[in-house]
């Protein structure tokens, strides 16, 4: 739609979820979740037909800066792994295994790696992963804490993020009258 809500388009019929524009704002890739079609496609934002991108039903789609490639998490082999696949359909060009606690990742600039928060024991730190299946890094070392969300800068030498506690009450409520 318009900036102003006008001229709303739709751009899938099914049970979609997930949508990320490309870098140039002209596709949507998006998860379906409908029976026939569980897996992530790809739709221009004129509208047509999607176009199947995986079979793998996906997780934390992200695209790469430069739009040629998409990251996501999924299921291979019963074990959660992190998929790199280029911007048009077919298989993972890489996958690296997925680590326990992942929350979010992002794309390095670079193209060569992406950085992702891990949380255990309810403290969140961030890594980054090399693309090419190389060793993932632990760049930070909080002892507490939970990372919130985050983002790079434009040319990816700083993350901006929120950290903080979440605290939660339960409070019991008596005597309401019948």
């Amino acid at each position: 739609m318009n900036i102003d809500g006008s001229e709303p388009k739709q751009l899938t019929t099914d049970n979609s979820r997930a949508p990320v524009f490309s870098p140039d704002g002209r596709d949507v890739i998006y998860v379906s979740l409908a029976e026939n079609r569980r897996s992530t496609w790809k739709v221009s934002i004129d509208g047509g037909a999607p176009v199947r991108l995986t079979t793998e039903l996906c997780s934390f789609l992200r695209y790469s800066h430069d739009g040629k490639q998409f990251l996501c998490s999924f299921q291979k082999d019963g074990k959660s792994v992190i998929g790199f696949f280029g911007s048009e359909a077919g298989p993972p060009v890489n996958t690296v295994p997925e680590p326990g606690g992942l929350e979010n990742m992002r794309w390095m600039t670079d193209g060569r790696s992406i950085i992702y928060t891990v949380t255990d024991n309810a403290v969140t730190n961030f890594w980054i992963q090399p693309i090419n299946g190389g060793p993932a890094k632990r760049l930070t070392d909080f002892t507490s804490d939970h990372i919130d969300s985050f983002n790079l800068s434009p040319d990816g030498k700083q993350v901006a993020f929120s950290r903080g506690t979440a605290t939660n009450d339960v409070v019991l409520i008596t005597g309401f009258k019948k």
